[in-house]
């Protein structure tokens, strides 16, 4: 645990897990009627945090006030932010661009927090979703359910915004990890390029989008004329 007094980002950049019985995660409305994008280079008060680095967040809330107060907060730690007014705007906003990190409020005007955990971590296939609850100060119970839900973390409101950028910077590690993974796990290791598993994904998803914004989609196949000679020569090796 962080001794008394210790600056909580100070500890994580440390390598210390941060505790407090209070807040075991992250607290962020979604809604995707607008989705206004906001960036700023990954630091923390100006200053880069090590082991930070560049988390693309939404924040989903049926508060204007609140996300005007959550994108002004989380820009000045550095981080690129996107708003959604609703749980089916944030859905529909996660299935259409690449998110790191959600922030949600338990209390959307469509549906509950929980239900929209569970909708993300349904549809959210390969690619880790880290997701934040803000809940009450009043709630004591439900966390188990939180956590169930698909829930990683929740913060309590109003937000303690040291706190909240400490939990964000370990979030960036989770989320770093995870990329990790989804890279060894699509792709080539000599090239780089991606396996037959994510090609059938990402040809799948590309042709959904197709579909729904009645967009052409084309498919272009070159062909290396006499590979194998060339891979009987130098070989792999040599190539790479």
């Amino acid at each position: 645990s962080i001794r008394p007094g210790r600056d909580p980002i100070a500890a994580i950049a440390d390598g210390i897990p941060a505790y407090d019985p209070r807040l075991f995660g992250i607290v962020v409305r979604h809604d995707v009627k607008d989705i206004c994008t906001s960036r700023a280079s990954c630091s923390i008060n100006g200053q880069g945090s090590p082991g930070a680095f560049e988390l693309r967040i939404l924040i989903v809330d049926d508060s204007p006030r609140h996300l005007t107060m959550m994108v002004y907060e989380l820009n000045k730690l550095g981080y690129a932010t996107s708003v959604a007014h609703s749980g089916a705007a944030a859905i529909e906003a996660v299935a259409n661009e690449r998110f790191d990190v959600v922030m949600a409020d338990i209390r959307l005007a469509d549906m509950t927090g929980i239900e929209l955990c569970w909708h993300l971590r349904t549809a959210q296939g390969l690619r880790h979703l880290y997701l934040i609850l803000m809940i009450p100060g009043s709630m004591t119970d439900q966390f188990h359910e939180l956590v169930e839900a698909g829930a990683d973390e929740f913060l309590r409101k109003p937000l303690d915004w040291k706190w909240t950028a400490a939990r964000l910077l370990a979030a960036s590690r989770v989320v770093a990890m995870q990329r990790d993974l989804e890279r060894l796990a699509t792709t080539d290791a000599l090239t780089g390029a991606m396996n037959r598993r994510r090609f059938l994904e990402r040809g799948a998803e590309e042709f959904t989008r197709s579909r729904r914004y009645e967009r052409p989609l084309s498919v272009v196949r070159l062909d290396i004329d006499h590979f194998k000679r060339d891979n009987d020569t130098p070989g792999p090796a040599t190539r790479a």
